[in-house]
């Protein structure tokens, strides 16, 4: 089984992936879905575009592993969501390939 982090575009939120969830736990894949900063039901009145959403999604996979969720992570974004994707392939150790 593997995680795949779902991330919304700008102006959206998290709800966008309900049914895109659905169709993963038919497939045996865990997923999950956040608000992004200024977004939906998140805190803040500012989107970085990636430069504090990255630390944000290390701080999820920190959360997920404490809470023993299914390795290996994946990550998909799309528009502002698949920025934020990009810059944490660069940042965050669960998704470098070795």
């Amino acid at each position: 089984m593997a995680t795949l982090i779902l991330l919304h575009g700008i102006g959206d939120c998290k709800e966008h992936y309900y049914a895109f969830c659905k169709q993963l736990v038919d497939i045996h894949c865990n997923s999950i879905i956040i608000d992004n900063r200024a977004h939906g039901e998140s805190e803040g009145d500012f989107c970085t575009f990636g430069y504090y959403e990255k630390q944000d999604i290390s701080t999820l996979i920190d959360v997920a592993e404490s809470r023993n969720i299914a390795k290996p992570y994946g990550i998909f974004g799309n528009s502002l969501g698949g920025a934020i994707a990009l810059q944490s392939l660069g940042t965050d150790k669960e998704f470098r390939l070795e």
